[in-house]
């Protein structure tokens, strides 16, 4: 019983650290109860300790996924058990060291970045989303370090303060390894606090718009788009505050590149305003299912895009989103497995684009686009930095699925990661927000609230300079793999604890 309660409090601390709670100071104690109930543990039970506390944690952290159509108690199960597997995994090392005599503070921390590394590129079961290092959004001086170490640098330190405050619990009187964390959190902040001090070095300014229409969450019927005198009328307005660029979201229209009437009206509305759009296109809603549809048709050529309209009314190349939502944008392993019925609901899926995009701007400024989820990969927006040097990131979001609930602001939070990990400014524009202008260091400098139409406008400083995780990635991820082998090479050669 009391490694079930033990194992419950920590899922309930790592539940309340994020949104809509935002006690992100919970996640640096969070796994102290969790480390205290694996310390006389034998792996196996670790194990299952770590599966129960994971599997709560993460339908704390994602309870909002309920409320998505076609999402049923058995998918949460299931998603819960392979998303409590990484932390079932991680305490069943934490056992391992403990019997071995090895230092958690030295290797838990590593173990666990390793761990959601392999999260984030699991091919079609990757779901990165509310890592620790997102939770963080918020303290603004610890998430500094990102621009080094990226988003896993700061899972790491997070874990290695839990570990040392356990081990002050559990080992009395033992404050060198709390001292030791404390004094590189304390460090950390002052150095982050200073970073948020500085100018940007020889900036320009751009001035970007975002209009937030709140489409309701029913699919659009065919080719109409009852969107679009929303989008315009909020357009002509933000168009008075003279910005250089307007910003309209994911699948805020449907079809535009197969509908001349809708062209013309949104080339005419570029025209008239005098001012570049960049807006998003859809030929397939997200979540619709077609359950009764036993045709097994895919539709073929159809893409989540992007597309900018220039004050003269010329249309660009469309950014195709490229990383799509596994089972609600395409079937995973089609070709090999045949899902049933119960647990995949027939889809029409969409195709994937195969290159990253650059939009050129008014006064020679760009912008490199990205759609939805795509933004919780660092690999992938780090690339789209590198490649394209873009000024500012533009990231159109449809989250008008999940209401009112904490997904809207869970998904947001790893924005403020990407753009402190590529010290590059971000103008998000979500259907049903919150919409946001982020600047380089993460600060989020203007917001539409969540489930109201808006706009928002700011003025903000853009640089060319690629930090170091931008040029060179997930350095961190291969220095805590080395460290992890070293570890292991211990572990074979060190006999375990006596009984």
């Amino acid at each position: 019983m009391a490694l079930i309660l033990l194992a419950t409090f920590s899922a309930t601390l790592v539940t309340l650290s994020f949104p809509p709670y935002n006690c992100s100071w919970l996640a640096w104690i969070a796994f102290v109860p969790l480390l205290i109930a694996c310390k006389h543990l034998k792996p196996g039970t670790a194990i299952l300790v770590g599966l129960l506390s994971g599997f709560m944690a993460k339908n704390g952290v994602h309870f909002w996924i309920y409320g998505v159509p076609g999402f049923q108690w058995y998918h949460g199960l299931l998603l819960g058990l392979y998303m409590g597997s990484y932390t079932a995994a991680w305490c069943g090392f934490v056992a391992l060291l403990n019997r071995k005599k090895l230092s958690l503070l030295l290797y838990a921390s590593s173990l666990w970045v390793i761990l959601d590394y392999i999260y984030a590129n699991a091919g079609f079961l990757a779901f990165p989303w509310a890592t620790l290092a997102q939770g963080q959004h918020t303290n603004l001086p610890v998430i500094q370090i990102a621009q080094y170490v990226g988003e896993y640098g700061i899972s790491w330190l997070i874990i290695f303060v839990n570990v040392g405050i356990s081990l002050v619990i559990i080992e009395k009187n033992n404050w060198k390894p709390a001292a030791f964390g404390g004094a590189w959190v304390v460090a950390l902040i002052l150095w982050g606090a200073a970073q948020l001090r500085e100018s940007p070095d020889n900036s320009r300014k751009i001035r970007i718009a975002v209009v937030q229409p709140n489409i309701p969450k029913s699919p659009f019927p065919n080719n109409s788009v009852p969107s679009l005198p929303t989008l315009r009328k909020l357009t002509l307005e933000v168009a008075e505050k003279h910005p250089d660029v307007i910003i309209w979201p994911e699948s805020s229209i449907r079809k535009l590149s197969k509908n001349q009437k809708l062209i013309a009206q949104i080339t005419d509305l570029a025209k008239t305003i005098h001012t570049t759009l960049i807006i998003g296109s859809s030929e397939n809603e997200k979540f619709v299912f077609y359950e009764n549809d036993q045709t097994g048709e895919v539709a073929q050529g159809n893409y989540n895009a992007a597309w900018l309209i220039n004050p003269s009314g010329i249309i660009s190349r469309p950014y195709r989103k490229n990383l799509l939502v596994p089972f609600t944008e395409y079937i995973p392993l089609q070709s090999f497995v045949s899902w049933p019925d119960w647990l995949i609901p027939y889809i029409k899926s969409i195709s994937p684009g195969d290159q990253y995009q650059r939009f050129i701007l008014p006064g020679n400024a760009s912008t490199s686009p990205i759609i939805c989820w795509e933004n919780l990969f660092s690999d992938y927006v780090r690339r789209a930095v590198k490649l394209e040097k873009p000024d500012f990131i533009t990231h159109i979001v449809n989250d008008n699925w999940f209401g009112k609930s904490a997904a809207p602001l869970q998904h947001n939070m790893a924005t403020v990661l990407r753009a402190v990990e590529n010290r590059i400014p971000f103008a998000v524009a979500s259907n049903t927000g919150p919409s946001e202008i982020i600047d380089a260091y993460g600060r989020v400098i203007t917001q539409i609230p969540i489930a109201q139409a808006g706009i928002t406008v700011s003025t903000i400083a853009i640089e060319s300079k690629l930090t170091f995780f931008t040029k060179y990635g997930n350095v961190f991820v291969f220095f805590c793999i080395l460290q992890l082998a070293a570890a292991l090479i211990l572990f074979i050669n060190k006999p375990a604890k006596a009984g």
